[in-house]
């Protein structure tokens, strides 16, 4: 505790009414001790009752010096603010240190504190000098013949004394009687007109006492709306109005955020019918109207113009507000044929004051007049590029950040996402993604787009689902458990989310079974391997997205996606990435999710359900799936497909594994149904072994070419349908 004041008790207390001798009888040896009482006031009133450790000094100077004599520390008891205590206990005060100097202050402080100001000790401490009279042991010893008479003189000479004192007789003593009441009681109350005390004098109580330091008001309020800014010099608190938002300017934002958020905005309207002709020498000039909307109230409005004439110096440009009311903007002044300026600031308005729509809604039309003042009626030689109208608006309706805005970072959401919670938002650091609460579900904008490199999907689907706005195009994707690859995604074919899982290229049709044919054999039409390549129902990966279209391709999304419809694209060979959907011959695509009850692949309806392999009957066949044209009819697959396939087949169906007359088995019939038993002629992918000679039935496109390549005529199909790739979509 900080003691601020300590001593004495009172300021107009002098050190004699505080420290003194303490009283003995006369004939006992004077006391070697003082007694002081003082007062004790921390900062915030009086001192708490309690033990205090003060340390004591004599000094012959108010400040400084060397002490003559000093106790403590010593432990003294407060009470109500004020203690005593005897000085000289334990190192007496002695007389020959008082006689020592004119004048002695007493020194007091309070624990670790700085020294107090020193007081001035009175009469009463210097009667310790008594104690050299008691050492004078030697009566009758000094007799009237040691005296000097000078000294005596001055002195009551017997003769001088009345007759009462040179008598016995007690006539002429004061009797009792005639004694005031005081000389005998010895009563304080006796006495007349006693002096006038302080209250303390009688009370000892702290509060009595005059000229006390200001002590804080406690207990006390500011009152509602109001809080305390510090404490007057009285004690009482120093009271200011609250923080009330509403007492803040509607553009203080920007100064509240640190400069970081703004609620200002200039909302510029510019007319749309500009360019104009100006005539030339016509008083009614050329004028143009436009609208400007209810912004809410301005800050300030600025009309800018931009005018080609041969003589800026002719024109003369005026300003029609909603009101009618009309400002002159230039009049007849300046030089050249270019008029660009910008009023009421930086050019000044020739006549008029646009700074009167500062707090109001310029909401309305406004017009403008240009008058070419000069030149030959009919012609014109100057031209209204544009004009436009800027009104300075603080929005209570939205706000922008003129800095970075860090979102919240969550890895889950931060609050569910109900319609209290529309519009929320905070960024997800590991989908790198930011999400909005559009009051049912949370939907993500990806910073790094799904479907890169950095952030691949899951399929095309996935993509399309996490990125809506996704086109047509090759997109990284990673399956469950595989590798992250590029994909080629149809995002718009009833509703997009396709995956480009495979295509069939026929890169020899009179290469039986060649190194080309992945889909059937590469190694010939072999007996000893009737499932050939195997690779409709096996997990090779072979050819490239990019090159789908020039050579046979597979993916591991063939085997590792789960899909429910098929989709397949005929394109014409070599046709690049970027053209397949325009090139197309003929889109179909499923919508039955037949593949959900076939193990959910192409991969899985092969080898779990109807694999590709020789030995089996005409009529054995797996599922028939109608499909839906994305572009092409039945019509014009019939039109491409070889005529004596047609009349064996119903168009508007994917059919897989299907056999023939030789038992061969052909994977796919593309855009029919094969009902006959004819199908090297228009279904792709055969199997290892195909007995009908030359042999014509084995490879990818097999018999398709029977009666001539690409002549569309017997059983062969037409050069477009031959030299078309077979691109197969899961989703």
């Amino acid at each position: 505790m900080r003691l601020s004041a300590l001593f004495p008790l009172a300021a107009v207390a002098s050190l004699t009414t505080l420290a003194g001798l303490t009283t003995r009888p006369v004939q006992a040896a004077v006391p070697t001790t003082l007694a002081v009482t003082g007062a004790l006031q921390a900062s915030g009133g009086i001192a708490a009752d309690g033990d205090y450790i003060m340390s004591f000094g004599l000094y012959d100077k108010d400040k400084g010096g060397t002490a003559l004599w000093q106790e403590g520390p010593l432990l003294v008891v407060a009470k109500g603010g004020v203690f005593h205590i005897d000085l000289g206990a334990k190192t007496p005060v002695q007389a020959a240190m008082l006689a020592s100097a004119p004048q002695i202050w007493l020194s007091v402080s309070v624990g670790s504190d700085a020294e107090l100001p020193r007081k001035p000790l009175h009469s009463v401490a210097f009667s310790l000098r008594a104690a050299a009279a008691e050492a004078l042991d030697c009566s009758g010893c000094v007799g009237a013949a040691h005296l000097d008479p000078k000294a005596l003189q001055g002195y009551v000479k017997s003769g001088d004394l009345q007759g009462f004192a040179q008598k016995s007789e007690l006539g002429d003593y004061v009797k009792a009687a005639a004694l005031a009441k005081v000389a005998g009681s010895g009563a304080y109350k006796d006495l007349i007109d006693p002096p006038k005390f302080a209250d303390v004098a009688s009370t000892g109580q702290y509060a009595d006492l005059q000229g006390l330091p200001t002590a804080i008001k406690l207990g006390t309020a500011c009152g509602t709306g109001l809080v305390m800014r510090g404490i007057k010099v009285d004690g009482s608190y120093d009271c200011v109005a609250g923080f009330d938002p509403s007492a803040l300017p509607v553009d203080a934002l920007g100064q509240v955020s640190n400069g970081l958020l703004t609620n200002q905005f200039t909302e510029v309207t510019t007319s749309a019918k500009v360019p104009l002709d100006i005539p030339d020498g016509l008083v009614t000039g050329v004028s143009d109207a436009l609208t400007v909307a209810d912004f809410g109230t301005t800050q300030g409005l600025s009309v800018t113009v931009d005018i080609s004439n041969s003589d800026i110096s002719k024109l003369k440009v005026t300003l029609f507000d909603p009101g009618g009311v009309n400002y002159i903007l230039h009049n007849l002044s300046g030089t050249g044929t270019a008029l660009k300026a910008t009023w009421p600031s930086p050019d000044k308005v020739a006549q008029g004051d646009l700074s009167v729509w500062k707090t109001k809604n310029p909401k309305g039309v406004w017009s403008i007049t240009v008058v070419d003042a000069s030149g030959t009626i009919g012609k014109s030689d100057g031209k209204l590029l544009s004009w436009s109208i800027a009104v300075k608006t603080v929005s209570g309706s939205k706000v922008a950040a003129t800095g970075g805005l860090q979102l919240v970072n969550a890895t889950t959401p931060p609050v569910a996402c109900t319609a209290l919670n529309f519009g929320v938002l905070y960024a997800n650091p590991t989908d790198k993604a930011i999400y909005a609460c559009n009051g049912k579900t949370w939907v993500a904008w990806y910073l790094n787009p799904v479907g890169t490199q950095e952030n691949p999907g899951l399929s095309c689907k996935d993509v399309l689902i996490k990125s809506p706005l996704s086109k047509d195009g090759l997109y990284w994707i990673a399956p469950a458990g595989q590798a992250s690859m590029e994909a080629y995604c149809d995002m718009t074919t009833d509703g997009g989310g396709w995956t480009l899982v495979s295509s069939v290229h026929e890169d020899n049709i009179a290469d039986k079974c060649g190194d080309g044919d992945k889909w059937s054999s590469t190694t010939g039409n072999n007996i000893n391997s009737p499932k050939g390549d195997g690779n409709w129902e096996n997990t090779s990966l072979f050819g490239t997205v990019d090159s789908a279209t020039k050579g046979d391709y597979k993916a591991s999304a063939y085997f590792a996606l789960s899909a429910s419809n098929v989709m397949l694209w005929h394109v014409p060979n070599g046709t690049a990435v970027a053209e397949w959907r325009g090139a197309a011959l003929l889109r179909y695509y499923t919508s039955t999710n037949f593949l959900n009850g076939l193990g959910g692949s192409l991969y899985t309806l092969f080898k779990n359900n109807f694999p590709n392999g020789f030995g089996g009957n005409c009529g054995t066949t797996g599922p028939a799936v109608a499909i839906n044209y994305d572009k092409g009819s039945n019509a014009l697959v019939d039109s491409l497909i070889s005529p004596n396939a047609v009349t064996e087949s119903d168009p508007g169906f994917i059919h897989f594994r299907v056999y023939n007359n030789e038992k061969a088995s052909y994977a796919v019939c593309t855009g029919i149904k094969y009902t006959g038993c004819n199908s090297e002629h228009a279904c792709l992918g055969s199997s290892g072994w195909a007995p009908e000679g030359a042999p014509k039935q084995c490879g990818d496109f097999a018999g398709w070419d029977w009666d001539g390549y690409g002549t569309g005529a017997g059983w062969s199909a037409t050069k477009a349908m031959t030299e078309a790739a077979v691109l197969f979509f899961v989703r």
